[in-house]
């Protein structure tokens, strides 16, 4: 009778996962089709950083040879050039990838590569706490970029 019922659980407990798993895989799908990407040759991992103040860096209109800073405070030159609560990340520009910004009416999704233990993955940002500062991109090159110092 035990063996029953642990069959029963298993199947409860199968189902269970198994609509979750079927529930995430359709969010992903989701996900990508609002941001207009297709998934080619490598399945690339979506992190949440919608509370970040952001700025791309740098690179052409694809992004390719930019970077993206991001922040819990909002991007100054005084916070920037501080840089205690300031991170960065190349943008991650592979083949395979038709574009690395995809853009949409209120969030914006960018591959990158923060350089550390092989992470590469998406950022989800909300376009709200996109900045453009022309002086923020110049104080992050000189602070953080000049290689002469």
């Amino acid at each position: 009778m035990s063996n029953r019922k642990n069959e029963a659980t298993d199947s409860v407990e199968k189902v269970v996962l198994n609509n979750k798993l079927n529930r995430y895989f359709d969010l992903r799908k989701i996900i990508h089709e609002a941001f207009g990407y297709v998934e080619d040759w490598v399945v690339i991992p979506i992190e949440d950083y919608r509370d970040q103040f952001w700025q791309v860096i740098g690179g052409d209109e694809r992004g390719l040879g930019g970077r993206v800073i991001y922040s819990l405070e909002e991007l100054t030159p005084k916070t920037i050039k501080e840089g205690t609560k300031l991170y960065s990340a190349i943008i991650y520009a592979q083949r395979f990838l038709p574009k690395w910004i995809y853009r949409t009416e209120h969030f914006t999704m960018i591959a990158i590569d923060t350089q550390s233990d092989g992470n590469k993955f998406f950022v989800i940002l909300d376009n709200k706490k996109e900045q453009n500062e022309k002086t923020n991109e110049d104080v992050y090159i000189r602070e953080w970029m000049n290689l002469d110092d």
